[in-house]
Order: structure tokens, then C-alpha cells, then sequence
């Protein structure tokens, strides 16, 4: 799993996957998804954001190993690479942002919610 590729600010997806379900719900401007064996890139969501802006983040990762990122024009944050359950406060300016898994024969459990 290399997080310093160009893959991982790529727009395109790189991905296999026996399951890889992501949700989106409007009105609670969430995602949730259930990935298993996943190895590759792929996007799962993309948030409007306010500068400074909170999400909270609910990322299991059940076997193998992943990393949620944070990408926004040329910058990119790494969130997690492991299990984590807390609130976060992105450092991205006003504007639009993705949300990209990394992983390598990983079965991953999240739910990410704007506050």
C-alpha cells in the first residue's frame, strides 16, 4: 500500500473488490459503506465543505490494511490508517473535497458524517 503514489490523487478509481457498498443519505450528509476484500484506490464520497470544516468518522478495519484520505485540489491528508472513532477538523480551505480509500486485501467497515 503506497500513499505517496499518484494514484492516490488520481480522480479515477483503481479498485477490486468482492463487496464494496457505499450509501449516501442526504439529509444526514453521510456516507456508509462495507468493503471487503478491497485492494486498490477508490473515491467514496465528496463533501462541500466551510474552511475549518468537523466530520465525524467511524473507519473499522477488519483484516488486511487501508488508510482513509482527505484530498483537496493538490493537497492531500492522510485521516487514518487504522481503527478510529473520533471527530475530525479538516485543515482545507472553502470548496469542494474527496474522501479516497487505500487498501490492500482489506475488509473495512465506516461511516463518515458531516457536522
Amino acid at each position: 500500500m503506497d500513499l505517496t503514489s499518484q494514484k492516490v490523487k488520481s480522480k479515477i478509481n483503481y479498485k477490486k473488490a468482492l463487496v464494496f457498498i457505499v450509501t449516501r443519505k442526504l439529509r444526514d450528509k453521510s456516507y456508509k459503506g462495507r468493503i471487503k476484500k478491497f485492494t486498490g484506490y477508490a473515491n467514496i464520497g465528496r463533501f462541500k465543505i466551510n474552511e475549518m470544516q468537523n466530520l465525524h468518522i467511524n473507519f473499522e478495519i477488519l483484516e488486511g490494511q487501508a488508510a482513509l484520505v482527505a484530498i483537496q485540489n493538490d493537497e492531500t491528508k492522510i485521516i487514518t490508517q487504522e481503527n478510529f472513532n473520533s471527530y475530525v477538523t479538516l485543515p482545507f480551505k472553502k470548496g469542494y473535497m474527496r474522501l479516497r480509500l487505500i487498501g490492500d486485501q482489506a475488509h473495512v467497515q465506516f461511516l463518515i458524517k458531516k457536522i
